[in-house]
């Protein structure tokens, strides 16, 4: 995720698609926008989580960490016969 940042930041677009929707949401999260939560899964509770939904709005976040809130609701599910 913080590749795709740093990515954005220097103007790189994936696939010719462009990096506005991702500014667009982080300057809204400065101007006092409130998302949904993320989904986060992990196979046990203690082990490593990955972002089933909400990788725009992670990668929004991550472009304007000084405006995050200072709770970030999440939902997490555990799903132990989940693979990578």
């Amino acid at each position: 995720m913080t590749d795709a940042v740093a990515r954005i930041r220097r103007g790189i677009e994936a696939f010719h698609v462009g990096n506005g929707g991702f500014w667009y949401l982080a300057d809204a999260l400065c101007g006092g926008a409130v998302f949904p939560e993320l989904i986060l899964v992990g196979q046990r509770k203690g082990g490593p989580l990955v972002i089933l939904e909400g990788h725009v709005r992670a990668t929004a976040y991550l472009l304007r960490p000084e405006c995050l809130p200072a709770a970030l609701p999440v939902l997490i599910g555990y799903a132990p016969r989940m693979e990578k």
